[in-house]
């Protein structure tokens, strides 16, 4: 049984698919007796190396989805020259639906399982158990290679009662992979339900099936969780499509919480919550909040184009409703994110921008996190028809695992196609786009000049984007400037993108993984932190100037002081007071926030605490803030206004 999967440093995700098979096969005594599984096998390495691991076998299993579905068919292309005998069978994700060409492709397959795998996996290994045929087995392709016929037979009706298929938490199945002398920190996959009403066409998720939720029994699940806790498991990650939208999910995060009190285990929890997010999913990311188990709230978006909306068969929550959910969960403290995706079809360059202008003016200035559009084979969008109707243009790039350790050489790269182009974007649009997305998550999000553009917004009317659109043309117009430096080496990302090479960049002095294009520019500014914001003041200066806004001197001044201030760096290591002539950080928090703080001038006195004790470590850095930090808003230091007789003994001024 095989589910290869990257690691990040010792992490590594428990291949918890193939363990849903083995456990369900469990459960019928007389066919497990007659079987023997041999170790799971959860690492990606070389080919070679794999294949050494898997020996001599009967049958291979692949659990197959976009992150290791080449290596799968070059494993299976070996394994099938070595052992002619072995029965080789595919499932997972990546299995598309419609299976023509595809044993054609990939002659070395035996079979392949389509959507929910458990049944149709249990009734394969009966039939050649019984030495009987596998070309009328429900929810099975099936490629007689002796001679050449293949059989699709009709999809399997999906699993109505969940608890049919045991837990291979609590039957053990994974208990061998939690040796003490296995050196992982294991990332742990969670069902708590499965299915998904919505229809997104980007999406195969619910897209291609669009099925009703279907829900794994409590005692089951609290059963799980006091597993993870037992086995002092740090990571949980969430598969459910749609976390809270279940009354009973609140209860799941208070049991979570619960155990993490308790036991300290496990540490984390991240999940997807619902498209549609509402009150009851405010509460249940309180709950995760106040334990310290969330980096923050999905409030995703994909789009705020009316007419990319329908064409991807999205339904967006109201922006009023955003609004109040925003401002509720700022007050509470707790980071949300929202998600864009760039080449959605209907999407043009204006669209986007004015879509990022629409959720910074919303109050999301945590986190905006920006996807390229792939196409998944059994999403809508996969579609050929859907793809001539909107005429999309694709490209296959080695797909970006953002902080994934570097690959060897000799490693196999796997690949995904995302779109260049549409009906209303051309591909320089698309450049473009990337432009604009770019300098708003790198200067915005990370930090670096968003009190500056939250300040210009707000007290001079000017639009975010009028603002990073002339942070991108200041850099493309002043060869030599740290900001043309970054717009080469983007350009250089994306002529990658469009050729196939991919867009990894890796920054040794920090931390040998892949950053992305946002991140790696933001630590490469962190390097000369002094002269960055420099040029920052010549941008500023000009810029004020080309849009006749009037700022005194000693705002600006005042300004770009609190900016590099306020923004966590690595050389950081003392408290510092800042002594200004402007109410700023009042200001600027309560306009984040959507409050109306009044604006004033005279004598304002701040403490700047340098709560991060990085003592001028890159890596821990660039783990802890620009990785670990950025949903849950890391980057800015606390902040508090200090009266005149108290000032004199916080620490040096700035």
């Amino acid at each position: 049984m095989l589910q290869p999967n990257s690691a990040y440093g010792k992490q590594q995700y428990l291949p918890y698919s193939v363990g849903m098979l083995i456990s369900y096969v469990q459960q019928y005594p007389d066919l497990y007796k007659k079987l023997e599984f041999r170790p799971l096998l959860y690492k990606r390495d070389k080919v070679e190396s794999i294949v050494g691991q898997i020996g001599e076998v009967d049958v291979l299993c692949l659990s197959s989805y976009i992150w290791n579905f080449r290596l799968n068919m070059a494993i299976a292309c070996e394994v099938r020259k070595r052992q002619p005998g072995c029965l080789i069978v595919v499932g997972g994700p990546h299995v598309p639906d419609q299976i023509e060409g595809f044993f054609e492709q990939n002659p070395f397959l035996d079979a392949a399982c389509h959507r929910e795998g458990e049944k149709t996996f249990c009734h394969v290994l009966k039939a050649i158990t019984k030495d009987q045929p596998l070309n009328n087995i429900d929810g099975l392709s099936y490629y007689d290679r002796a001679t050449g016929e293949i059989f699709k037979n009709p999809m399997r009706t999906r699993i109505e009662h969940l608890d049919e298929i045991p837990s291979p938490y609590l039957t053990g199945v994974f208990d061998h992979l939690f040796r003490p002398d296995n050196d992982v920190e294991w990332q742990v996959m969670w069902e708590t339900n499965r299915g998904c009403p919505f229809t997104c066409t980007f999406c195969d998720w619910g897209s291609a099936i669009a099925s009703k939720v279907r829900k794994f029994g409590m005692d089951r699940l609290l059963g799980e969780i006091q597993w993870f806790a037992d086995h002092r498991v740090s990571w949980v990650f969430g598969c459910d499509a749609n976390f809270g939208i279940l009354p009973r999910d609140k209860e799941l995060a208070a049991a979570l919480a619960e155990a993490k009190e308790r036991t300290g285990y496990p540490h984390q929890f991240r999940v997807c919550f619902t498209k549609n997010s509402n009150n009851r999913v405010f509460g249940v990311a309180k709950i995760l909040h106040d334990a310290h188990m969330s980096k923050g709230v999905s409030l995703s978006m994909q789009s705020l184009d009316s007419e990319t909306l329908a064409n991807v068969r999205r339904d967006n929550i109201k922006l009023e409703v955003f609004h109040e959910l925003q401002a509720r969960y700022l007050e509470e403290g707790v980071a949300t994110f929202s998600e864009l995706i760039i080449g959605l079809p209907g999407e043009t360059y204006e669209s986007f921008r004015n879509g990022l202008d629409v959720l910074l003016d919303q109050g999301q200035h945590s986190g905006i996190n920006i996807y390229n559009c792939s196409v998944m084979p059994n999403a809508e969008m996969g579609d050929p028809e859907y793809q001539k109707k909107y005429k999309l243009r694709m490209v296959d790039q080695p797909i970006f695992q953002a902080h994934a350790a570097r690959l060897a050489d000799d490693v196999m790269v796997e690949y995904e196609p995302i779109v260049i182009e549409t009906h209303s974007m051309t591909v320089a649009d698309w450049r473009r786009i990337y432009h604009f997305a770019w300098a708003v998550q790198c200067f915005h999000l990370l930090g670096s000049l968003q009190a500056v553009s939250v300040l210009l917004r707000n007290r001079y009317g000017v639009r975010y984007s009028t603002f990073y659109e002339a942070v991108i043309e200041f850099g493309q117009r002043n060869p030599g400037s740290v900001l043309n430096s970054e717009m080469g080496i983007l350009d250089g990302v994306l002529d990658n993108i469009l050729s196939g090479t991919g867009s990894d960049q890796y920054l040794t002095e920090f931390l040998d993984i892949t950053w992305p294009p946002e991140e790696a520019s933001h630590l490469r500014f962190a390097k000369d932190i002094d002269g960055f914001y420099r040029e920052c003041r010549h941008f500023l200066d000009e810029f004020l100037l080309a849009q006749k806004v009037d700022m005194p001197e000693a705002l600006k001044d005042d300004l770009m002081r609190y900016q590099q201030a306020t923004l966590v760096h690595y050389d950081r290591r003392n408290d510092v007071t800042l002594n200004l002539r402007y109410n700023l950080d009042e200001y600027i928090k309560g306009c984040r926030k959507g409050n109306s703080v009044a604006f004033e001038k005279g004598d304002f006195k701040y403490k700047v605490t340098a709560t991060h004790k990085l003592e001028g470590d890159a890596e821990k850095f660039a783990r802890e803030v620009v990785w670990y930090g950025r949903k849950g808003g890391k980057f800015i230091y606390p902040v508090e206004r200090v009266h005149a007789d108290d000032f004199a003994s916080i620490g040096r001024g700035v």
